[in-house]
């Protein structure tokens, strides 16, 4: 069973849009299932998933009921939800006392159940997260190509590096690209010449994501021939690929988030000035 995180520090980077559709393609390669741990429960509402448990998050961390008890049938083949309320907040503060290892061990519970298992995570560094890290076999992380969220990206791979563990595998990828704006396609081509190990693939901004939120219902369901839901099929298959190699962080400029970001900056200026 693979255990693929949809985490980053920064809100507002697409992570629950990303967690949907990646979670659909997971399920077309085999059994699987949605973890929403975000108290916003974005992913839940996506499959009209509310939980079978009243206040189900605090209930979870209290060992009253399991993963299995939780999961519901999606609607879609060989996808299950976990869906998240306002409970899940207090997993924050459960897992204070429960400690890193928490989600590792709720997880041995549905090994033999799924083949992949997609978690939505809630924005920024917390106890959940650090679950999160402890658990997954892939962190990966949707960046918008701007500096804030190129920072935030640095930042999330300079706290994995203080923990000195090999075995972190942090897949970034860019996110709702518009290349027509010159600040978007200038960071992604400057991206490419530094040492981040960038996925190749780019998911660019559609209205029709905003079309599926409102339907509730994943592009690939009814825009399979689009240009994201081509698109997310090629990160399935790219994220495959570099699950098969061994584990690695990003290097270089990345350990350093202000240089980053600074370093970005000044080539964008300097391009935008070579321009005028």
């Amino acid at each position: 069973m693979k255990v693929l995180a949809i985490s980053s520090f920064k809100g507002g980077v697409g992570k629950t849009t990303v967690a949907v559709h990646l979670a659909i393609e997971a399920a077309r390669a085999g059994r699987t299932l949605l973890w929403d741990l975000d108290p916003q429960a974005a992913s839940s509402f996506q499959f009209d998933a509310s939980p079978r448990v009243e206040k189900s998050g605090r209930a979870l961390a209290r060992d009253e009921v399991g993963l299995k008890g939780l999961a519901l049938e999606s609607g879609h083949e060989q996808l299950d939800v976990l869906p998240a309320d306002a409970s899940t907040r207090r997993l924050e503060e459960s897992l204070l006392e429960l400690g890193p290892g928490w989600m590792r061990g709720k997880l041995r519970e549905v090994e033999e159940r799924y083949d992949h298992v997609v978690l939505d995570c809630p924005p920024g560094l917390s106890h959940v997260t650090e679950n999160v890290l402890e658990a997954a076999d892939a962190i990966l992380t949707p960046t918008i190509p701007t500096p804030y969220s190129l920072r935030a990206l640095a930042q999330l791979v300079k706290f994995l590096h203080s923990r000195e563990d090999p075995r972190y595998r942090v897949l970034p990828f860019f996110n709702l690209v518009d290349r027509r704006r010159s600040l978007h396609r200038e960071t992604c081509d400057w991206v490419r010449t530094q040492p981040m190990h960038f996925l190749e693939t780019e998911l660019p901004y559609s209205s029709l994501l905003e079309q599926a939120s409102v339907r509730r219902t994943p592009i690939q369901c009814f825009a399979a021939t689009s240009e994201p839901a081509l698109a997310f099929r090629l990160l399935w298959n790219e994220i495959g690929a570099r699950l098969r190699r061994d584990a690695e962080l990003p290097d270089g400029l990345i350990r350093h988030p202000n240089r980053l970001t600074r370093t970005h900056s000044e080539h964008w200026q300097t391009t935008r000035a070579g321009e005028a």
